[in-house]
């Protein structure tokens, strides 16, 4: 890993995740825990679509549950942590809920069938709970 990789992951570490965390906390009502596996991300441009490709739209589907109480409760009962992985192969990507742990694989550089929009999240998570 490079210095331009190191400093992208420093801005997110500094300035998106902790605004990702009181967002999601936000919503929820309690704290969640953000994992990235760091290693798993190749370049720069990867590690820069996180901010809207990955955690804001991950926030958005999750205001989309939380636009009741009954989804509100659900995620603060059951959400503790986010698990992000970059992927080599858009293929295999996915969003698994399980054990209060929100995993998402993702090839974050590839927009054309790498990621997931907000209803993907929404759907997938509602599916879990």
């Amino acid at each position: 890993m490079g210095l331009a990789e190191k400093k992208v992951i420093k801005g997110l570490e500094t300035d998106v995740i902790p605004e990702v965390i009181t967002r999601i906390n936000g919503l929820i009502g309690k704290d969640i825990e953000i994992s990235v596996n760091w290693d798993s991300f190749e370049t720069a441009a990867e590690l820069m679509e996180l901010q809207h490709q990955c955690f804001g739209r991950i926030a958005t589907g999750l205001e989309r549950i939380c636009e009741d109480d009954m989804g509100k409760e659900a995620l603060n009962e059951s959400l503790n942590k986010l698990v992000i992985n970059n992927i080599t192969d858009a293929s295999t990507k996915k969003i698994e809920f399980s054990d209060g742990i929100l995993t998402v694989d993702g090839k974050w550089g590839d927009f054309g069938s790498g990621i997931f929009n907000d209803g993907d999240y929404m759907s997938q998570i509602e599916a879990a709970l």
